[in-house]
């Protein structure tokens, strides 16, 4: 089976389809296919390295120095979050965490948000019936201790948005 498509536009080349293929989360594998003509036609399918599965859920956020920044997760030694920057649309990439221990929180999914600031803002589906977060001050090479937010979640997905205003737009579950 194949696993939660994500296309990201990259804003200097070619339209990204990241997804995972393999028997269950706790054993898939990311997969990268592009597309220079807008979806029109593809790349044959090609399998990222061991270590990398490609933004797991949600889409990736493009850094102001074109460092594509992954938000990803794993689900085989607890749930827990980590991420993974590519500077060449997926040819190299650097893993960064995991950023929880998957006790404490057991955290899966995030979502990234970019402040006004430049800090990045991630939050994340939880098993602890809130929606986590973190924090980064350097463009996502380390990120500050997981925090429970003001915000409940059911241990279903989210997503945010940045809207061309500036705001942020989190889509969740209201409830416990």
């Amino acid at each position: 089976p194949t696993w939660n498509p994500v296309l990201h536009q990259a804003s200097d080349g070619p339209l990204l389809l990241f997804y995972k293929a393999g028997p269950n989360p706790r054993e898939w594998w990311g997969m990268l296919m592009t597309s220079d003509d807008h979806g029109k036609t593809w790349s044959e399918p090609c399998r990222l390295p061991e270590d990398i599965a490609g933004p797991i859920k949600n889409k990736p956020v493009e850094l102001a120095d074109g460092t594509l920044l992954c938000p990803s997760s794993t689900e085989d030694q607890g749930w827990r979050v980590h991420f993974e920057l590519t500077k060449d649309n997926g040819r190299t990439w650097k893993h960064v965490g995991p950023i929880n221990d998957g006790k404490e929180f057991g955290a899966i999914q995030p979502t990234i948000l970019i402040h006004e600031d430049g800090r990045l803002q991630a939050l994340c589906r939880t098993r602890q019936k809130k929606i986590s977060q973190s924090f980064s001050s350097d463009g996502g090479l380390n990120w500050d201790a997981m925090t429970a937010s003001s915000l409940p979640n059911n241990n279903s997905g989210l997503d945010a948005v940045m809207l061309d205003d500036g705001r942020h737009m989190l889509i969740y579950n209201h409830t416990t």
